[in-house]
């Protein structure tokens, strides 16, 4: 269940699958979708994705002297059977797929076909219900992946890509909880003025430095409802030379032994984004360094997905539920179980709500 949509399998054919909507009255209404051409249905990431990832048991590849089939939503689309397993192809631009002749003449034929690399007309985009500053990018071989539009802008089907966002298009009601953009001094600028304890951090250049022993802790999110939306994002460089451990807390809010229920944790691979259920589930995802130097992480949790970014490269799993509570302050620097930072930081953000841009 997604966003109170559920999706199941087709019974039959890999491309297709079923949606229910479940409408406030109790009704339900049950839709035959169709995965793009080139793709199959998987129920595990509940998402369209390359066969041999979805592994679909229905797959006419996986019986004996098939080598190729007609596409059912494409004129110009058909399946090649390779190694046991379906793989999309598209014939040129002015024919058709015959089955038992192969690509043939056709000026009837004026569909788009997104698997051949001689087609870029295709979109391999896609936008996400209810989160215009966001929008999904199809990776081939990882399947939809989500991504972030850069400040100022949202996702725009018509363009395939972000746009600048036109006045009143969000609506403006969604307002950091906390800010720190360490433009002198260590506190909140968000102005809810909230309470910034500091053991040690020093501001450097325009940045908050962490020498391995510091830490600034937020009281005003100990015991907090985050209720069903949660972002948090921030700028850092990790000193990965001299003293500090290979898991570093970025984020946390375990203290006194007490477990987080959200932290972000930095390593030399990249950073691990984890967060617990108020029913007790935990879910986490790695996201891989990019590059050296300075980084964005971001961080959001929702009641059905939590989603980890690093420099606009982003991985996402289920999450169903609320954030769970906890009793300690939120913990920037260190967190119960994870070494603490050693590095900069900046720029660190914390909403309750989605924000017009971010």
């Amino acid at each position: 269940m997604v966003n109170g949509v559920g999706y199941k399998a087709h019974w039959a054919q890999c491309d297709l699958f079923i949606q229910c909507q479940f409408l406030p009255d109790g009704t339900v209404t049950v839709r035959i979708k169709q995965c793009p051409h080139g793709l199959h249905w998987d129920q595990n990431a509940l998402t369209c994705t390359r066969p041999a990832q979805a592994m679909c048991a229905t797959d006419p590849c996986r019986q004996p002297g098939y080598q190729m089939y007609s596409a059912t939503n494409n004129c110009r689309g058909y399946w090649e059977c390779v190694s046991g397993t379906s793989e999309g192809r598209c014939c040129p631009t002015g024919y058709g797929f015959a089955v038992g002749v192969g690509c043939v003449p056709n000026a009837q034929c004026q569909d788009s076909c997104g698997v051949s690399p001689t087609t870029p007309d295709v979109c391999d985009k896609r936008a996400v219900a209810k989160m215009p500053l966001t929008f999904e990018q199809y990776v081939p071989g990882a399947g939809w992946k989500l991504m972030f539009c850069a400040p100022g802008t949202a996702y725009n089907n018509t363009n395939c890509g972000c746009t600048d966002l036109q006045p009143g298009s969000i609506p403006d009601n969604c307002r950091a909880e906390l800010y720190l953009p360490f433009s002198g001094d260590i506190k909140d600028e968000s102005g809810n003025n909230n309470f910034v304890q500091n053991e040690g951090v020093k501001v450097i250049n325009g940045a908050a430095y962490f020498n391995g022993n510091a830490v600034l802790r937020v009281p005003r999110f100990a015991n907090t409802n985050y209720g069903d939306f949660v972002l948090i994002r921030l700028r850092y460089k990790q000193d990965l030379g001299g003293k500090g451990g290979n898991n570093q807390a970025l984020i946390a809010n375990g203290d006194c032994l007490k477990p987080s229920s959200l932290y972000m944790v930095a390593n030399q691979q990249g950073v691990n984004f984890g967060a617990k259920t108020t029913f007790g589930k935990s879910a986490s995802v790695n996201v891989p360094n990019t590059s050296g130097g300075w980084k964005e992480a971001v961080m959001y949790v929702d009641r059905h997905t939590l989603t980890g970014s690093v420099n606009n490269y982003s991985m996402q799993t289920l999450f169903a539920g609320s954030l769970a509570t906890s009793k300690c302050a939120l913990q920037i620097g260190r967190g119960t179980n994870f070494d603490h930072f050693k590095g900069y930081m900046d720029d660190i953000t914390v909403y309750l709500c989605r924000p017009k841009t971010f």
